[in-house]
Parts: structure tokens; C-alpha cells; sequence
């Protein structure tokens, strides 16, 4: 771990040797307004040493403004509607995306002269680049996350019970596990055998089945469908609906979230998940401290009802997909000196320098560096995380200032590591393994007039899609009038939403956008 830990420095050191201009000792700080999300394990710290060294190394005033995930986007949709942004602000690109005609965030494509690291990671990353941009125009700094672990929404299931079935062997295909969690279900009548983090298990566990619950780019088909318009979706949820009624997936599911689910894992209340995988790690802390082999392990990719086996890693997973869908955009009313120090700091984020700070924080506080160039973190405070914490790594993160949770841009994610036993990083190496696992794909930008042309019909399909899926897996809508759905959401434009994603798509092929950016979902 260590040696390609330090082949990936010296790779990166001829990456970003550029640092920008720093203020001088003298001069007033320039204040910057920076907002972003909190995790929703944990409050933000806001006194992270992190923020102190960026400040003080770049000669800035950071105020952070951090907000609940489930708070964040009313925040935002205020802020974007009256154009009151802050200085620079956190969000995902996709949800940007409708605003950038308006001219609310600072155009980088007129300004990559002066963002000269930021310049060399799209040119690393360049086919990947390309699904970020809209009309050849670029407004966001993308996150990166190198060497990070590879995973994703993949199947788990505590080994010790599939033992304790008589399962001698994994689950192969989606029939299976219905057999599967069946066999739990008749082994602990009290369990519930697969629990989910809420609604997300129809895109967590959709395009694994062979579908999604909205518009995304179908590989069997090559183009842009709108999920639920097909028989797919409806087996999908016909699915889920036998799950449901006999009892093999938790009936509050449409209510539940990361606690209840967590808790559910960890207590031996639930077997089964179908959701991130890295959560594995933290479960099994708990479930193996009084017995070893109660662990969740994963599945193979399993076969759908359409032939196919099909997963996808993350955004931001290691050396699969290094961008995220997390961005940061730069406010358009910024001018003169504060526009200035907003450019210096996020450039300053992709550079060596300043990627090491955001990845380890500061050398001799919060790591040393050996003579062989590898990292070494403070063992101390990681075994206490590991020993105190709901979210180990996460928290670890928090306190400091690192990773994808900070104020960053590109970072090295090999932290998580000191936080993984050996099982784990199997895991991680059994996933890479897969074949059967694609690269993440991005989502398609649309232009402004595409997106003006579209958002109405997708607002109101989406919206139908959340409210009638959920009735039709819990029986309160029976899916015999599944027919009337599909022409309920025709009559919202679903099909006019499908067409302007091919349409955009068939343009980005002629662009030349490579293959590997189509995008999975919105």
C-alpha cells in the first residue's frame, strides 16, 4: 500500500507543480464566503486545521457556512432563485446544470490561464472532462478523488447465515435471491431480511436489475430511456412488490434512514443490503466484535431477468473514476481582488501542495512523511476513531479537514485505508475483480435551451414516478394499472424528455465526447 502510495506522489508531483500567487504577509485577508453540505453522520466542524492553513498559507479570511444534506437544496434553490450566492459555493453539478444559462456562476473557460493546476487535471482526465461541460463552456471545479477505493451499490449478505441456511454458495441471479432471503426469512421469522436506506433503493439497486427510475443511458439499448415507461421498471417493481408482501424487505422501508438502517445491520435485525458496499466496513466492527464470522461479504454481480450482469463503481472511485459529482462554482458577481483570491484558492486546491494539505493534513501534526516518501498518520487518533466513532474514517476526515467532506478539490482519498482490516480491502479487490462492473458514467450536460425545453415534463414525471412507485410496491396501487401509469407519465412529456437526451447525445458523439461519459442517470 505504502509503495503505490508514493509511486502515486511522485506521479502526481509532475501534475500541479504550479502554485498560485500568495498574498502577502501584510496585506488585509480577502474574505471569502464558502458554503457547503455536512455529512449526514456527523456535525461540521467548523474549526478544522485545514481551513487555518489555507488561510494562512494563501492570505484569506475562509468563513465556511456548512447545512444539512436534507436542508441544502431548499438553501440553494433560494439562493439560485434571487441570485444571492455566496462567494463560492458546494453542490452537485447536475443540480447546477439548470442555472449556468443564467449566468449566476463565473464562466472558467475564460479564466483557465490563471488556473493552470486545475488546467492539468482536466487534461489528465480528459475524456471525462468532457461530459462536464455545456455548449463547450466549463463553470465548475470538479472534484477528484485519487486512489481511492473502488465500490459502489453492490449486493451483501452476513456469510455466517447463509451458512447457517444451508447456502453453500452465492446467490447467482435475482430469482436466487428471493430463494435467498426466503431461507433467512423461514430461518428468523423475527428478521427483516433486506432493509434499505430509504426510496434510493429504486436507483441504488434499479440499474444493477436492468433499469433505472428515471431518464439514463441504457447500455443494452445504446441511448436514453426514460426507466419507468418500460417493462423493466414495471419488473422491477413487481419485484420489490413480492419482496414487500411476504415480508423480505422492511415494511417502513419508504420511511427509513441511514440510523435505522445502520441499526438494523448491526443489531442482527437484517441480513441483506443492496446499497454502498464501503458501509460494510463499519457494520462489520459491530456485528464480528462478539462473533468473528457474523460479516457481511459481498455477492458477484447477479444475473437480471433481461440476461444480463451489469454494476457500476462510483463516482470518484479510484483510478475507475476519479472526478465526482461533487463541484464547486465560483459566484458571477465576484470582481477585482476577491475574484482573484476565489481563483487562487480553488486552483491552490488542485495543486501538489495544496492537494497534500487537503489529502493529510499539516506534516507534523496530522502525518509525517518516511524517507521512502509514504504517508504516516497518527495512529493514536485513528485507533480512537476506530474504538469511539459511528463513522470512523469519515469523522477522522471531519476533524482535520480532508477528503471529499473539506474544503477540497483534489485530494488523495488513501486515508480510508488506515481505517480498513484486511477483510475489507479484500473486498474492495474483490469488486475490482468484477468484470461485470463499468466505469462510472457522468451525466450528460444539457444546453440551457435543452433543459429549458425539458424541465417542467421531467419535474412532473419525476415527481409521479417517487409517489406511484411506492404504492405500487406496497399494493396500494396494484400493478394491473400499470399500463395507465406509462400513459399517465406520456402525457407529462417523458417520451419528449428521452428524445432531447438523445438528441443532446447524438450531438456530444459528434463533438467527439468519449464513450466512457454517457451518462447513467440525472
Amino acid at each position: 500500500m505504502k509503495k503505490i502510495l508514493t509511486l502515486l506522489m511522485v506521479t502526481a508531483m509532475l501534475l500541479g507543480a504550479t502554485v498560485p500567487t500568495i498574498a502577502l504577509a501584510d496585506s488585509e485577508p480577502v474574505v471569502l464566503a464558502i458554503e457547503r453540505t455536512e455529512h449526514a453522520s456527523f456535525t461540521y466542524n467548523l474549526d478544522q486545521p485545514v481551513i487555518d492553513e489555507l488561510e494562512a498559507r494563501l492570505g484569506v479570511k475562509i468563513e465556511l457556512q456548512t447545512y444539512p444534506s436534507a436542508d441544502y437544496k431548499t438553501k440553494m434553490n433560494i439562493q439560485l432563485a434571487t441570485d444571492d450566492l455566496p462567494d463560492i459555493a458546494f453542490w452537485t453539478y447536475t443540480s447546477l446544470a439548470d442555472y449556468a444559462a443564467d449566468g449566476l456562476f463565473l464562466n472558467l473557460s475564460d479564466y483557465m490561464d490563471q488556473l493552470p493546476n486545475y488546467a492539468a487535471t482536466l487534461e489528465k482526465y480528459a475524456n471525462l472532462a468532457n461530459a462536464f461541460y455545456i455548449d463547450g463552456n466549463l463553470y465548475w471545479f470538479i472534484m477528484t478523488a485519487e486512489n481511492a477505493p473502488d465500490y459502489g451499490n453492490f449486493p451483501m449478505v452476513r456469510q455466517d447465515v447463509l451458512r447457517d441456511i444451508g447456502w453453500e454458495r452465492m446467490p447467482d441471479n435475482y430469482e436466487e435471491l428471493y430463494e435467498m432471503l426466503k431461507a433467512i426469512k423461514e430461518y428468523d421469522p423475527g428478521c427483516i431480511p433486506m432493509v434499505t436506506r430509504g426510496v434510493d433503493v429504486l436507483w441504488r439497486m434499479g440499474y444493477a436489475f436492468g433499469t433505472y427510475n428515471g431518464i439514463y443511458f441504457e447500455p443494452d439499448e445504446g441511448r436514453y430511456l426514460y426507466g419507468p415507461l418500460t417493462d423493466r421498471y414495471q419488473k422491477f417493481l413487481e419485484y420489490l412488490n413480492r419482496l414487500y408482501t411476504e415480508g423480505l424487505l422492511d415494511p417502513d422501508f419508504a420511511a427509513s434512514n441511514k440510523s435505522l438502517w445502520m441499526e438494523a445491520l448491526t443489531s442482527g435485525k437484517s441480513y441483506f443490503f443492496f446499497e454502498n458496499g464501503s458501509f460494510a466496513t463499519d457494520i462489520n466492527l459491530v456485528t464480528t466484535a462478539a462473533n468473528p464470522e457474523a460479516k457481511f461479504v459481498p455477492m458477484t454481480t447477479l444475473e437480471n431477468y433481461f440476461g444480463t450482469r451489469r454494476a457500476m463503481f462510483f463516482e470518484g472511485s479510484g483510478v475507475i473514476s476519479p472526478f465526482r459529482n461533487d463541484v464547486w462554482v465560483i459566484s458571477s458577481r465576484l470582481s477585482g481582488e476577491k475574484l482573484q483570491a476565489a481563483l487562487n484558492l480553488m486552483d491552490y486546491l488542485y495543486s501538489e501542495e495544496g492537494a497534500r494539505l487537503c489529502s493529510y493534513g499539516i506534516e507534523g501534526v496530522n502525518y509525517t512523511t518516511s524517507e521512502d516518501g509514504s504517508i504516516q498518520f497518527d495512529q493514536e487518533k485513528i485507533d480512537w476513531y476506530l474504538a469511539n466513532a459511528n463513522d470512523p474514517y469519515r469523522e477522522f476526515c471531519n476533524e482535520i479537514g480532508i477528503g471529499c467532506l473539506a474544503v477540497a478539490g483534489r485530494f488523495y482519498d488513501d486515508a480510508w485505508y488506515e481505517f480498513m482490516d484486511q477483510d475489507s480491502r479484500d473486498m474492495y479487490a474483490f469488486w475490482l475483480a468484477d468484470g461485470n462492473i463499468s466505469p462510472y458514467s457522468y451525466t450528460l450536460c444539457l444546453s440551457a435551451e435543452q433543459t429549458a425545453s425539458i424541465v417542467d415534463a421531467k419535474t412532473a414525471c419525476d415527481t409521479l414516478v417517487s409517489t406511484e412507485s411506492l404504492k405500487f410496491i406496497m399494493g396500494a396501487r396494484p400493478l394491473s394499472e400499470y399500463d395507465d401509469f406509462v400513459e399517465e407519465l406520456k402525457a407529462l412529456g417523458a417520451e419528449t424528455v428521452e428524445d432531447v437526451y438523445n438528441n443532446a447525445y447524438q450531438a456530444s458523439i459528434s463533438n467527439g465526447i468519449d464513450s466512457s461519459s454517457r451518462a447513467s442517470s440525472t
